[in-house]
């Protein structure tokens, strides 16, 4: 008896079903596929230099740049997950500049899609209805990869791709992916995708006025030079850019 009334009480009664038949969600997904790694595009680095017998110190990072060609638009504080793909390791033909590795390609397609599912598999049990939204980009360099993504998402840019073995492959494996969730009412559409240039950014670190303390010694600083014409001081201990919670995050997607 005890064991048919807690089996009983565990049942979802018919009200909590309609409560969850009667929900939508809308999610945000991005995915940046990239040929530098995370770390090299939020990770300084540091050089020193001496001019007149003052030392100065430089720092640079490696961060995506202007769109070369881009379509739609996001608020990237409506993002839930945004997902970096490593494309790091990629073999890229030093002659063309362009990737020559098919195998690679795909194999970080499977990454990709594997995260995605991942993520989309929780909204199953809770939601009747999922919108979801996917905002792409990518480095010139692997551009085959968000035009692949934008075909499985939104079943457009499939002759963009440029290699001919990954075309096949993401045809056959990925294009009816999204059947299973939209056969569920669930609807997929990518709000913006684009690709982008990759580049160097160097900020050079001048020394400021120093102040007298309160214990009459002189301090110096140091102050950055960001790319608006604006300054921001920093220590000449350099434990700013030693502290992780201080280094630049990803803003692109």
């Amino acid at each position: 008896m005890g064991g048919d009334g807690a089996q009983a009480s565990q049942r979802p009664s018919s009200e909590q079903e309609k409560k969850k038949k009667d929900k939508t969600k809308d999610i945000y997904l991005s995915i940046l596929f990239s040929i530098m790694s995370y770390d090299m595009m939020t990770t300084y680095k540091h050089s020193t230099f001496t001019i007149d017998g003052k030392q100065y110190e430089s720092v640079w990072m490696v961060k995506p740049h202007k769109s070369v060609w881009k379509k739609g638009s996001f608020n990237k504080n409506k993002i839930d997950k945004a997902i970096f793909i490593d494309c790091s390791e990629l073999i890229v033909n030093l002659d063309s500049g362009e990737v020559d590795d098919d195998e690679g390609l795909m194999e970080l397609m499977d990454d990709a899609m594997v995260q995605i599912h991942r993520h989309l598999l929780p909204y199953r049990d809770k939601y009747d209805k999922v919108n979801v939204h996917f905002i792409l980009g990518a480095d010139t360099e692997c551009e085959d990869l968000v035009y692949a993504m934008n075909y499985v998402c939104d079943k457009s840019m499939f002759g963009k791709i440029k290699d001919q073995s990954f075309n096949s492959f993401v045809n056959n494996k990925y294009a009816s992916y999204f059947n299973q969730y939209t056969d569920e009412g669930w609807s997929v559409k990518v709000d913006y995708c684009s690709a982008y240039e990759i580049k160097i950014v160097h900020g050079p670190m001048m020394p400021s006025k120093g102040k007298t303390s309160s214990k009459g010694e002189k301090t110096t600083n140091l102050e950055l030079l960001d790319f608006d014409g604006d300054t921001k001081k920093q220590s000449n201990d350099n434990k700013s850019f030693d502290n992780k919670s201080t280094r630049p995050k990803l803003e692109l997607l």
